[in-house]
């Protein structure tokens, strides 16, 4: 019966919304499996849910941005903002010569700049994502270090106190780092405390810093400190969104990179 119907709809959009609060991103195809319809039933009930402001839709499923233990689900994170994250990327790529020796973390950012410089010649990237290392692997001319350890499923990379060791032992030309948000009041965060960790180290190991972040990271602050803006030399980005920002990297002697230049 219709009363019926709409019963179950509205249920279904809240254990929608259940999941997502505690997972901060869900899946189409999870959720059409765990509520037992089909994706195109679970792709019309994200829509109605972002008509009400309640989740941001992308492909593939939807997100939000509250609360500031948001570590968002990999599969979700290369779905959005990839326009900037591809420009970042390109630029980031123009930044590495052959030869260089250099950190990617595992930002689906850092992924963008892997898929730039493959054809560059002798470059080694040490890393501890597995996304990273998956493009890069088939490449002769690429040398790469995966850091061991365990592995966080949300990010597909590695963390924990054998990546922090094995990281431990090197150094290298330079390094480009995300996180989930910079704040002028509270620096550098992340989400994850574990990622929080091994992207301070990546920040000591490089001779020259690079904090790669597109405009949803500013004015952020998430749970877990990477460090105050002294532990970056540079910040790329595709624009810097105002002057007040402008000013403050300039009062921190930090080169500013647009993406888009």
């Amino acid at each position: 019966m219709p009363g019926g119907e709409l019963i179950l709809a509205h249920d279904r959009r809240e254990a929608i919304l259940k999941q997502l609060a505690e997972d901060k991103s869900v899946l189409v195809r999870e959720l059409s499996q765990k509520l037992n319809v089909t994706p195109e039933t679970i792709r019309k009930d994200l829509t109605i849910l972002e008509g009400e402001g309640k989740l941001i839709k992308t492909h593939g499923g939807a997100f939000t941005r509250e609360g500031v233990k948001n570590d968002l689900d990999i599969r979700i994170r290369e779905t959005i903002y990839l326009e900037a994250k591809e420009k970042i990327g390109k630029k980031c790529s123009d930044l590495i010569n052959d030869g260089d020796t250099v950190i990617l973390d595992a930002s689906t950012t850092s992924l963008q700049i892997a898929k730039n410089i493959i054809n560059k010649s002798k470059v080694t990237v040490l890393t501890n994502s597995l996304k990273v290392a998956d493009e890069l692997s088939n490449y002769s001319n690429i040398k790469l270090v995966l850091l061991g350890g365990l592995l966080d499923h949300s990010s597909l990379s590695f963390v924990g106190n054998d990546a922090e060791k094995m990281l431990e032992k090197y150094f290298v030309d330079k390094a480009f780092v995300s996180c989930r948000g910079i704040s002028m009041e509270n620096g550098i965060t992340d989400s994850n405390e574990f990622q929080a960790i091994i992207r301070r180290l990546m920040f000591k190991k490089g001779q020259k810093t690079y904090l790669i972040i597109d405009k949803t990271k500013f004015d952020v602050i998430a749970f877990s400190l990477i460090g105050d803006f002294s532990i970056t030399d540079a910040v790329v980005a595709e624009e810097f969104l105002n002057e007040q920002w402008v000013d403050f990297f300039k009062a921190n002697n930090i080169e500013m990179i647009k993406a888009d230049d």
